[in-house]
């Protein structure tokens, strides 16, 4: 029931509780007046009354232990009546920030609760933006049986709740036949010039001719060249920048150049460990751990978490971050940046892990296209740009994340 209701109602009883008055006292009417009592005290013993029972009230909430963009999670209360009355019409709801939103448009009512008495409530919750967020305390709120006035008393303490970023769907392998021939721990699948056939794919400049597949050419058109394996693993170092100056004016929210990083890294950690490579995801919170985490099947949880709790806080530039991580690159190993700032100094750092035998590759956000005044049919850059010592793909607002992922290595000359 709305406020405005709810005052109406009580205007309506203290004026039909004057008017009662006005007649006993023209009538001079003993029972007039004992209405006239009852009808003006009732709001005031009511709102005393519920003061005291929203009082002695507890709660406990479960949450998912583990959750993911995209999910509808249920939140579990369990409220408990300490007191010496019972309690009625109870509703209790978690104070939930801005960016979960609950599923329905109203609790459950719990009708009556006993002294001592223990009942359940649950809601659901539409979780449509990784992040870590602290659920609570609950507010707990009862409404008198005459509907005059709704009392509320918060109680509990608060709980993380962790969403994860979760990885878009790709159809084939990230730098697929770019990074061929990188080598780094053995015992994974790459493609390259093996002995195992793999597939099909098109010619790209660099290939041997031996390996043209005439039928599939002679069917398309265009020279294709057959695909095998072999036995080694690449290792990508996933660098994320979180500079807060890099994201000056680039968004908020799911349309935002950070989240668009976010989730390209997730995508490209979960792409590689599919295909039996290792990511290894460096931002300022990871460099400061003893071992960043990687994408192996023990670590992945650890580097989704890293994502999820991704903020654009630091003062550490991407550039100044490679370079102190880079005494630790290991030679061979392949190098993916995801920035909104092409600069110098990123090029420079680039330059150096090339002189270590690092090929780069790299996203480049297009920090204009996701500012709020920005319109998606404004002309930018776009596709893949080659800067001396790497390759990056240019990403907007609004664009196709997947075909950016399978695309980038073609930019590769």
């Amino acid at each position: 029931m709305s406020t405005s209701n709810r005052f109406l109602k009580k205007l309506a009883l203290n004026v039909a509780g004057v008017f009662t008055v006005i007649v006993a006292i023209l009538f001079k009417s003993e029972q007039m007046y004992l209405m006239a009592g009852v009808m003006l005290l009732i709001p005031h013993v009511i709102d005393v009354l519920g003061r005291y029972l929203v009082r002695g009230l507890t709660c406990e909430r479960e949450v998912p232990f583990e959750c993911a963009e995209g999910d509808r999670v249920t939140v579990v209360i369990q409220v408990g009546n300490t007191g010496r009355l019972p309690k009625f019409f109870l509703r209790a709801i978690d104070k939930l920030p801005t960016a979960l939103t609950m599923a329905g448009s109203d609790s459950p009512m719990i009708l009556q609760l006993n002294s001592g008495e223990r009942r359940t409530v649950s809601y659901k919750l539409d979780l449509t933006l990784r992040g870590v967020y602290e659920i609570g305390p609950t507010v707990v709120t009862s409404t008198d049986p005459f509907g005059f006035s709704t009392f509320q008393q918060t109680v509990g303490t608060t709980q993380e709740l962790m969403v994860l970023p979760t990885p878009i769907p790709t159809s084939r392998l990230f730098l697929d036949g770019a990074a061929a021939g990188q080598r780094g721990d053995e015992g994974g699948t790459q493609r390259g010039g093996g002995m195992d056939f793999h597939g099909v794919r098109e010619y790209r400049q660099g290939d041997d001719l031996r390996r043209v597949h005439w039928r599939t050419t002679a069917r398309t058109g265009e020279l294709a060249v057959t695909e095998y394996t072999q036995g080694s693993s690449l290792q990508v170092l996933l660098a994320l920048d979180l500079a807060r100056a890099s994201y000056d004016d680039t968004g908020s929210g799911a349309e935002s150049a950070l989240e668009y990083g976010v989730k390209l890294a997730a995508t490209v950690a979960d792409n590689l460990a599919r295909h039996g490579h290792r990511a290894i995801l460096l931002t300022p919170d990871t460099l400061e751990m003893a071992q960043a985490p990687s994408n192996s099947a023990r670590e992945m949880p650890a580097l989704l978490e890293a994502l999820a709790r991704a903020q654009a806080v630091h003062e550490l530039s991407l550039a100044d971050m490679l370079e102190r991580f880079r005494p630790l690159a290991p030679a061979g190993m392949t190098l993916v940046t995801i920035t909104p700032v092409a600069d110098g100094a990123l090029v420079q750092a680039i330059r150096h892990y090339g002189a270590q035998g690092v090929r780069a590759f790299g996203f480049h956000l297009d920090g204009p296209s996701f500012h709020p005044a920005a319109h998606l049919n404004s002309e930018r850059s776009g596709g893949v740009v080659r800067i001396p010592g790497v390759v990056w793909r240019t990403v907007g607002k609004g664009d196709d994340l997947a075909a950016s992922i399978e695309g980038l290595a073609y930019g590769y000359q």
